[in-house]
């Protein structure tokens, strides 16, 4: 019996140290599939999967389109392209953008959603704006696990903040913390009883993110007035359209106090409910952000900043 084995993962300004701190600590044999987006630049050379290879016991590539989803791997959503889940294999499109990001996060936490239910774990990093938040919603409400990062261990914590405070968060954990709870859920069976629930689904309609793929898929010209007004009116439809897909108590997302996390998340040690304290897999406070380990068997960490490693990380 499958346990939760589709991890999707999305993260933006900030984002890299807090993969690097994931990726280093998921073992060998990890029995799932990683699925990333990073905000990048569209005109970013690319260099995420070297980047993260230095840092993991597991392969890392870009994603191809209709390529077979494989256990233990990890796949990255190119730049200027959307990356989707299909039942076993891996989309990826140039369909309108979302959140004015093309790969935006949204689209692949969905996509997961839709596809495999109960067996998706979504985790949102550090990162602005708000990215992540209505996807995580939306695996929540199909029966997946929801995992932030801790706003206060994030290099920008708007993302997870977001999260925590609108969805219904399973976990808030430290970066580094957050690859043994991957692990532990991979490898739990899920209950007999949702098993059946959690079987992979094909999609009848295409999701947003799909549409305008097929011409632009070859076109790397520079946007025309036209053509930019067109694509807004696309992202507009396509918000329109996930409103209508989804059940609405999927897309309403609750109000809270900016700034504290909801009843849910608090604790004896934390009774304000203010970011920065968490619970780790096994119940123990996850403590608060300290130094990072270096060590791995790859080598040391890299001190070369973001912007110097070959792709642009938007905010």
């Amino acid at each position: 019996m499958p346990g939760r084995d589709v991890i999707v993962i999305g993260a933006s300004a900030g984002g890299l140290q807090a993969l690097e701190d994931l990726v280093g600590g998921l073992p060998k044999d990890l029995a799932a599939s990683l699925f990333i987006v990073v905000h990048t630049s569209p005109t970013a050379n690319g260099m995420l999967p070297q980047i993260l290879t230095r840092h993991s016991r597991l392969p890392v590539e870009f994603a191809v389109d209709r390529t077979r989803i494989r256990p233990g791997h990890v796949y990255v959503a190119r730049p200027d392209h959307h990356l989707l889940i299909a039942p076993g294999q891996i989309r990826v499109t140039r369909g309108p953008k979302e959140n004015g990001f093309r790969p935006a996060v949204d689209p692949l936490f969905r996509t997961a959603a839709r596809t495999y239910g109960r067996r998706v774990v979504g985790v949102v990093l550090s990162g602005g704006l708000n990215d992540g938040t209505v996807g995580l919603s939306i695996i929540k409400h199909h029966g997946g696990i929801v995992i932030c990062q801790d706003p206060a261990d994030a290099s920008f914590p708007s993302m997870p903040l977001s999260a925590v405070q609108n969805v219904e968060v399973d976990q808030i954990l430290r970066a580094a913390d957050i690859s043994a709870a991957l692990d532990e859920l991979a490898r739990t069976p899920i209950p007999r009883e949702v098993a059946a629930m959690a079987t992979p689904r094909r999609n009848e309609q295409p999701d947003v993110a799909e549409e305008g793929s097929a011409s632009l898929a070859n076109n790397d010209r520079s946007y025309s007035p036209s053509l930019a007004a067109q694509e807004m009116e696309n992202r507009a439809g396509a918000v329109r359209k996930i409103l209508i897909s989804e059940p609405q108590e999927a897309i309403e997302l609750k109000k809270v106090q900016p700034g504290k996390l909801p009843a849910a998340h608090r604790n004896s040690r934390n009774p304000q409910g203010r970011p920065g304290r968490a619970n780790s897999p096994g119940g123990k406070a996850a403590g608060a952000k300290g130094k990072r380990n270096n060590s791995h068997p790859s080598g040391p960490r890299s001190d070369v900043s973001e912007s110097n490693r070959g792709f642009a990380v938007r905010p």
